[in-house]
């Protein structure tokens, strides 16, 4: 049977390229320990141990749940932060983007590392409370990753548990992509898991500086890519960004998406 031939090699050929996929991390994260370790202890004689334990591990075990490092990309909702040599891409909502220095900075971050059959996807994080609000939205039915950050690019994790506190599926239902239906899931299933997101706590000390742009018309390019990003539609992220008054180049990017969110939102 020719074709069920075929088949079966498309599929053993998968698992080699998936197999391989995941030596390669193991690799990389084993190799970002060893420069580590020789550049903190100066012992050498520990970096086969450390490799070693790390190839018995399986993938998923070996989750990251800090990074810190020197920023290279600053974009909305995404980042790369350089580690060891290593550069790590970091999905971001935009909250956390806001808090993000300069390119060439140090940062340090809180991670969700997700692990799917054909990629290992990092998510980043300011503070640990939005980091739990994207653990508890990840948790609810129909609620993946991108909605998630969607969630927290428009809502503070202390607003995310008020809006749930107080039934409000109307905010929820704001968020691009998230719906009626979605909205009352989430205020459903996290009515009573949402008592550590109002709790106060030291985030770590990030100087926000300019993000670089100087170009009027690159700093509108950026917020209507920003909105896009969140699921907005093209002509209406446009309209919102086009309708924000006052705004001076000055004020920077964070502050041109913040106002047009707010126009979106009818929060003006």
């Amino acid at each position: 049977m020719p074709g069920r031939t075929s088949w079966l090699t498309l599929i053993a050929e998968q698992r080699l390229l998936r197999r391989a996929l995941e030596l390669r991390i193991l690799d990389e994260i084993a190799s970002h320990f060893r420069r580590a370790d020789q550049a903190t202890r100066g012992r050498g004689a520990n970096t086969a141990e450390l490799h070693s334990s790390f190839r018995d591990e399986p993938p998923s075990a070996l989750m990251i749940a800090t990074l810190n490092g020197r920023l290279k990309l600053r974009d909305p909702g995404r980042l790369i932060v350089e580690t060891a040599g290593v550069g790590y891409e970091i999905f971001v909502p935009l909250n956390t983007y806001y808090r993000m220095p300069s390119v060439g900075a140090e940062v340090e971050l809180e991670i969700r590392q997700i692990v799917r059959e054909d990629a290992i996807l990092l998510y980043g994080f300011a503070t640990a409370p939005e980091k739990q609000a994207f653990d508890l939205l990840m948790s609810v039915q129909h609620v993946g990753a991108k909605l998630a950050l969607a969630v927290l690019s428009v809502l503070s994790p202390k607003d995310l548990a008020a809006a749930i506190t107080h039934d409000d599926v109307e905010r929820l239902d704001a968020v691009p992509g998230v719906g009626a239906k979605v909205a009352e899931r989430i205020v459903r299933e996290l009515r009573d898991k949402t008592g550590g997101l109002t709790l106060t706590t030291s985030e770590r000390t990030i100087a926000v500086s300019s993000n670089g742009h100087t170009n009027a018309g690159s700093l509108v390019d950026d917020a209507v890519s920003a909105l896009l990003n969140l699921g907005y539609k093209p002509a209406e992220a446009k309209r919102a960004v086009d309708s924000v008054e006052g705004f001076d180049d000055e004020d920077g990017l964070e502050t041109l998406i913040r106002k047009s969110l707010a126009i979106i939102l009818g929060e003006k």
